[in-house]
């Protein structure tokens, strides 16, 4: 049974930052594009495994960018977020950077390395994880979900000056 997708969403970060980070980490990632309009980064891991960062700028700011945060809040007000409703709604409503996932094979919940990559990158971007069923922080844990189900330890995104080269470790 495939997983649910993953993509992540933050208030900032950009293409080329995104890119020569993860360059950084993983020098032998694929890049399809070039530093400003790539559209997927592939990292391959020893076990064979693949993660790709999926990008479109086109996505994040082309005019409809604010009907999709629109609809997006409108989505989440279907969850029972109670006295979470305030913060979700205000996190949703920073959004101004966004990746989807691809992985081969698909991911295991339980000790995936290219999970531990991709909280790593959304801890740097200061960004959330959005499942169809929840909104998470970068560790994996639970702010919102369909089902009631909260982290009390899940943290928010907090906005503030980007430092997107900080020393992120992304070894596990």
């Amino acid at each position: 049974m495939a997983r649910e997708p993953i993509n992540l969403f933050s208030a900032r970060g950009t293409a080329t930052q995104v890119r020569s980070l993860l360059l950084m980490w993983f020098p032998e990632a694929e890049v399809v594009g070039d530093a400003d309009d790539w559209s997927e980064l592939l990292i391959r891991l020893d076990d064979g495994s693949t993660l790709g960062f999926l990008h479109s700028a086109a996505y994040y700011t082309g005019p409809d960018w604010a009907k999709q945060k629109s609809d997006m809040q409108g989505y989440f007000l279907r969850f029972p977020l109670g006295d979470r409703e305030a913060q979700t709604m205000a996190t949703i409503g920073t959004f101004q950077f966004s990746l989807g996932t691809r992985f081969e094979p698909d991911y295991d919940r339980a000790g995936d390395e290219r999970l531990t990559i991709l909280g790593k990158l959304a801890e740097v971007l200061d960004g959330v994880l959005f499942l169809p069923s929840s909104l998470r922080d970068p560790q994996g844990r639970i702010l919102v979900s369909a089902d009631g189900e909260v982290d009390p330890d899940a943290e928010w995104a907090t906005i503030g000056e980007p430092d997107i080269y900080s020393d992120a470790d992304v070894s596990t």
